[in-house]
């Protein structure tokens, strides 16, 4: 029940980033997209950000974003 303008923009465009990998990208493995997001917020958001990052990746991921990759000739 978060409203979007709650999360920093910083964490919105490091999972932004993520998702256009795992939706985009099929030589990207969903993993490898949400680990590279985590890293980033280590570096470069707050110090609850990568677990906030990594749940919101993971449950995205867990409801079947790789069935709806968006194919690499559109």
């Amino acid at each position: 029940n978060w409203d979007v303008s709650r999360i920093s923009k910083i964490d919105r465009i490091l999972m932004w980033m993520a998702l256009t990998e795992i939706r985009v990208m099929e030589d990207v493995p969903t993993r490898v997209a949400i680990d590279e997001a985590i890293e980033l917020a280590k570096s470069f958001s707050g110090e609850k950000a990568p677990g906030f990052i990594n749940g919101i990746l993971d449950k995205l991921a867990k409801t079947s974003l790789e069935e709806t990759r968006i194919p690499e000739d559109v």
